[in-house]
């Protein structure tokens, strides 16, 4: 299986305007928030290019955004937020038993989650 790069960069785009409507912010209060420029922030949001890594970090310190959730629409939006119950719930009851223990380390273990989602990255993308 393999990803498919234009559908990701969409997704992630999606994320980052989720981003700047949650914390109410103009496009100019993004840029001014990033470092970045009108032109490269429409990129971004539209999925014309990949964030670059200090537009990844600046979200990141000034926004605490879970890379995991940007990248990967894994987990909650901002580090300080929990899943909900609901959405462990509707986890919980689509995966089999051995599959529920990996997802469980997985939240109990940030590095572990790391890995494991960088071996997936790399499966998806068909370089492992």
């Amino acid at each position: 299986m393999t990803v498919n790069r234009w559908d990701l960069l969409q997704e992630i785009g999606k994320r980052l305007k989720q981003v700047r409507t949650k914390h109410e912010l103009s496009i100019e209060g993004m840029i001014s928030n990033l470092g970045s420029t009108r032109n490269r922030l429409h990129k971004y949001e539209n999925g014309f290019c990949m964030l670059s890594l200090d537009t990844l970090y600046m979200l990141h310190k000034r926004f605490s955004i879970s890379m995991d959730w940007l990248l990967f629409n894994f987990g909650p939006m901002s580090l300080g937020e929990k899943i909900t119950l609901q959405e462990s719930a509707l986890v919980k009851e689509s995966v089999s038993g051995e599959l529920q223990k990996l997802i469980e380390l997985m939240q109990k273990d940030s590095v572990f989650m790391h890995e494991i989602m960088g071996h997936y990255h790399k499966y998806t993308s068909g370089k492992e």
